[in-house]
Protein backbone atom coordinates (compact mmCIF):
# COMPACT_ATOMS: atom_id res chain seq x y z
CA UNK A 1 0.00 0.00 0.00
CA UNK A 2 3.28 2.33 0.25
CA UNK A 3 4.22 2.10 -3.14
CA UNK A 4 0.46 3.10 -4.12
CA UNK A 5 0.55 5.95 -1.46
CA UNK A 6 3.64 7.27 -2.90
CA UNK A 7 2.61 7.17 -6.61
CA UNK A 8 -0.77 9.17 -5.38
CA UNK A 9 1.73 11.66 -4.24
CA UNK A 10 3.80 11.97 -7.34
CA UNK A 11 0.25 11.98 -9.44
CA UNK A 12 -0.20 14.92 -6.62
CA UNK A 13 2.59 17.16 -7.15
CA UNK A 14 3.08 16.26 -11.09
CA UNK A 15 -0.63 17.62 -11.68
CA UNK A 16 0.11 20.84 -9.31
CA UNK A 17 3.10 21.64 -11.61
CA UNK A 18 1.03 20.96 -14.60
CA UNK A 19 -1.10 23.32 -13.23
CA UNK A 20 1.18 25.97 -12.26
CA UNK A 21 2.94 25.74 -15.53
CA UNK A 22 -0.24 25.49 -17.50
CA UNK A 23 -1.80 28.52 -16.18
CA UNK A 24 1.69 30.73 -17.42
CA UNK A 25 2.14 29.22 -20.64
CA UNK A 26 -1.18 26.12 -21.89
CA UNK A 27 0.21 23.54 -23.70
CA UNK A 28 -0.51 19.59 -23.43
CA UNK A 29 -0.44 17.44 -20.42
CA UNK A 30 2.92 16.65 -19.78
CA UNK A 31 4.54 12.82 -19.97
CA UNK A 32 5.21 12.97 -16.57
CA UNK A 33 2.04 13.77 -15.49
CA UNK A 34 0.54 10.87 -18.21
CA UNK A 35 3.35 8.61 -16.69
CA UNK A 36 2.28 9.40 -12.80
CA UNK A 37 -1.15 8.17 -13.91
CA UNK A 38 -0.42 5.07 -15.68
CA UNK A 39 2.47 4.37 -13.30
CA UNK A 40 -0.68 4.94 -10.16
CA UNK A 41 -3.30 3.26 -12.34
CA UNK A 42 -1.18 0.08 -12.59
CA UNK A 43 -0.66 -0.53 -8.90
CA UNK A 44 -4.26 0.42 -8.24
CA UNK A 45 -5.58 -2.66 -9.65
CA UNK A 46 -3.24 -4.58 -8.30
CA UNK A 47 -3.73 -3.49 -5.18
CA UNK A 48 -7.66 -4.36 -5.49
CA UNK A 49 -6.67 -7.64 -6.90
CA UNK A 50 -4.61 -8.41 -4.27
CA UNK A 51 -7.15 -7.69 -1.70
CA UNK A 52 -9.54 -9.52 -3.30
CA UNK A 53 -7.67 -12.82 -3.39
CA UNK A 54 -8.34 -12.67 0.55
CA UNK A 55 -11.44 -12.94 0.10
CA UNK A 56 -11.83 -15.15 -3.32
CA UNK A 57 -10.23 -17.60 -5.28
CA UNK A 58 -6.75 -16.59 -6.61
CA UNK A 59 -6.91 -17.98 -9.61
CA UNK A 60 -10.56 -16.54 -10.46
CA UNK A 61 -9.56 -12.88 -9.24
CA UNK A 62 -6.64 -12.91 -11.76
CA UNK A 63 -8.67 -14.50 -14.34
CA UNK A 64 -11.34 -11.20 -13.71
CA UNK A 65 -11.50 -8.51 -16.82
CA UNK A 66 -11.41 -5.31 -15.31
CA UNK A 67 -14.94 -4.17 -15.63
CA UNK A 68 -15.80 -7.61 -13.22
CA UNK A 69 -12.98 -7.01 -11.12
CA UNK A 70 -14.51 -3.74 -10.38
CA UNK A 71 -18.15 -4.53 -10.00
CA UNK A 72 -16.25 -7.52 -7.61
CA UNK A 73 -13.96 -5.06 -5.78
CA UNK A 74 -17.38 -2.68 -5.31
CA UNK A 75 -19.51 -5.68 -3.57
CA UNK A 76 -16.30 -5.96 -1.28
CA UNK A 77 -16.35 -2.05 -0.53
CA UNK A 78 -13.09 -1.09 -2.55
CA UNK A 79 -14.36 1.43 -4.92
CA UNK A 80 -17.14 3.25 -4.89
CA UNK A 81 -17.67 3.86 -8.38
CA UNK A 82 -16.72 1.03 -10.71
CA UNK A 83 -17.97 3.27 -13.69
CA UNK A 84 -15.66 5.63 -12.93
CA UNK A 85 -12.60 3.28 -12.68
CA UNK A 86 -14.05 1.95 -16.42
CA UNK A 87 -13.27 5.32 -17.31
CA UNK A 88 -9.70 5.48 -15.32
CA UNK A 89 -9.25 2.38 -17.50
CA UNK A 90 -10.08 3.79 -21.27
CA UNK A 91 -8.10 7.14 -20.42
CA UNK A 92 -5.06 4.35 -19.49
CA UNK A 93 -6.17 3.01 -22.40
CA UNK A 94 -3.22 3.44 -25.19
CA UNK A 95 -5.89 4.04 -28.06
CA UNK A 96 -7.53 7.61 -28.66
CA UNK A 97 -9.32 8.09 -25.66
CA UNK A 98 -12.78 9.21 -26.71
CA UNK A 99 -15.96 9.08 -24.21
CA UNK A 100 -18.91 7.23 -24.71
CA UNK A 101 -20.48 10.45 -26.24
CA UNK A 102 -17.85 10.57 -29.23
CA UNK A 103 -16.06 13.60 -27.15
CA UNK A 104 -12.57 13.46 -25.96
CA UNK A 105 -11.74 12.50 -22.73
CA UNK A 106 -10.06 15.37 -20.47
CA UNK A 107 -6.73 14.03 -18.28
CA UNK A 108 -7.08 17.25 -16.82
CA UNK A 109 -10.69 16.63 -15.43
CA UNK A 110 -10.26 13.56 -14.83
CA UNK A 111 -6.75 12.69 -12.76
CA UNK A 112 -8.16 14.85 -9.55
CA UNK A 113 -11.27 12.56 -9.60
CA UNK A 114 -8.77 9.61 -10.04
CA UNK A 115 -6.77 11.24 -7.11
CA UNK A 116 -9.92 10.55 -5.28
CA UNK A 117 -11.19 7.39 -6.15
CA UNK A 118 -7.24 6.11 -5.24
CA UNK A 119 -7.75 8.09 -1.32
CA UNK A 120 -10.79 6.25 -0.95
CA UNK A 121 -9.44 2.59 -1.93
CA UNK A 122 -6.62 3.48 0.42
CA UNK A 123 -8.77 4.07 3.06
CA UNK A 124 -10.48 0.88 2.24
CA UNK A 125 -6.67 -0.59 2.53
CA UNK A 126 -5.81 0.65 5.81
CA UNK A 127 -10.10 -0.76 7.03
CA UNK A 128 -9.48 -3.93 5.60
CA UNK A 129 -6.21 -4.65 7.32
CA UNK A 130 -7.74 -3.27 10.73
CA UNK A 131 -10.07 -5.85 11.01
Amino acid sequence: MVALESARDQLVGDLEVFRSSQAIAGGPVPTAVITSFEYCHDLAIKVIRRLLEQTEPPRHVQAMDIPTLMCTAAKHGLVDDPAAWLTYRELRDPLPHVSNEGMPLDPTRLLPDFVTSVTALLAACAETFRS
